[in-house]
């Protein structure tokens, strides 16, 4: 845990250059916040993307998330049966994005391949596999033409007397229209495209992991339902964070050592890391250290915040942070708030992952007597 948390707090010495390189590279050339280092740039960037997604639009973002999963839900109410991936965990961001970041996409599709293209190039290819890069490039391509297109047309759209819009993208223009520095159209669009693409999947790998620890465990699963049903959401936030614990959806990230360093000095395993050496800080296996989390096995609600590593810690801790908090609170919520929810018999009921992403888990439940 220790050793975690050095790594990922001394920007320093470890750098985030693994992240810059491919962030660069599918943005032909601009880097964004997360593969920046600290200094002027990334703190600007970091401040305009604060002043659009705002942290006091916790209401408006819980009722947004709220009404999506309902929507979702609905169709499998009668059945009494739902795919928990692609379909659903999956989508309520994805149209999220829409309804709060203002970027539909041509369609949920379209945007969610996008995404998923971009995400596992920049955050998954460790060993730079071709194919991954070049599926990469290729959907930025799109996404980026498409992103291009949309900023025009809201900004014609205001030419003409249209009312700025409360969404990210009408906050970003708004900034750049009060000649906010350095804040381009390509700067929106930039951070449109790494927002989007850094949230759909790790909401659909949270959602799934946190679900399938609970229909796995019977006997926790009976608190995380009461808290559902009570309504309790600070309650249901802190089962779903533990269970993540235990199925986390960032195992593990990169980092580039600057110069040498001797990591945990003094200790009996202190470490000198050469200069150019790359780092992987692994956050899942913290998390279980017992030398710094009082019984890691035990599933236990009253552990210090800072001991969940999910959202990364230092400087580059997730941006979202508060957005994904609200996402598993409403979606996991609203799930195990159906009558005897459980796992489908045979694979079904198993989480299958295809690489990096969940392929497919189905969760069974009672489907008479259920209030929408």
């Amino acid at each position: 845990f220790g050793d975690v948390l050095e790594v990922l707090g001394r920007n320093d010495v470890f750098s985030v250059q693994p992240y810059a390189e491919a962030m660069t590279r599918i943005n032909r050339g601009p880097n964004f916040l997360l593969g920046m280092e600290d200094g002027p740039e990334y703190r600007q960037q970091l401040s305009i993307l604060g002043r659009a997604v705002h942290r006091n639009d916790a209401d408006r973002v819980r009722e947004l998330i709220s009404a999506r999963t309902a929507e979702l839900l609905g169709p499998a109410l009668v059945e009494g049966r739902l795919e928990l991936t692609d379909g659903f965990g999956r989508m309520i961001p994805t149209l999220f994005v829409g309804d709060y970041f203002g970027v539909p996409g041509p369609d949920a599709a379209t945007l969610m391949k996008w995404a998923r293209a971009i995400f596992a190039d920049a955050f998954v290819n460790v060993l730079r596999e071709p194919l991954l890069s070049r599926r990469a490039m290729e959907a930025s391509g799109e996404f980026r033409t498409y992103l291009d297109g949309l900023i025009d047309r809201i900004k014609a759209g205001r030419q003409r007397g249209a009312a700025a819009r409360d969404d990210v993208i009408g906050r970003l223009i708004t900034l750049q229209e009060s000649t906010e520095p350095g804040l381009s159209d390509a700067g929106v669009r930039d951070s449109l495209l790494w927002c989007v693409a850094g949230m759909l999947d790790n909401i659909n790998t949270a959602v799934s992991n946190a679900m399938y620890f609970f229909l796995s465990h019977t006997d926790i699963l009976k608190g995380a339902v009461d808290a559902a049903v009570a309504a309790d959401r600070e309650l249901v936030r802190k089962h779903a964070l533990e269970a993540l614990r235990f199925r986390t959806p960032t195992p593990v990230v990169a980092r580039l050592s600057l110069h040498e360093h001797t990591l945990s000095k003094g200790t009996g395993h202190e470490k000198t890391i050469p200069a150019g050496t790359r780092v992987f800080a692994g956050m899942g296996s913290a998390m279980m250290d017992r030398t710094a989390v009082d019984s890691p096995r035990q599933f236990r609600l009253d552990r210090p915040p800072h001991q969940y590593l999910h959202f990364g810690a230092g400087l580059h801790q997730c941006l979202g942070t508060h957005l994904a908090d609200a996402h598993l609170t409403e979606i996991i919520g609203s799930l195990l708030k159906l009558p005897g929810i459980r796992r489908a018999r045979g694979l079904a009921g198993r989480l299958q992952y295809a690489g990096a992403f969940p392929k497919k888990f189905v969760a069974e439940f009672d489907p008479s007597g259920i209030a929408v």
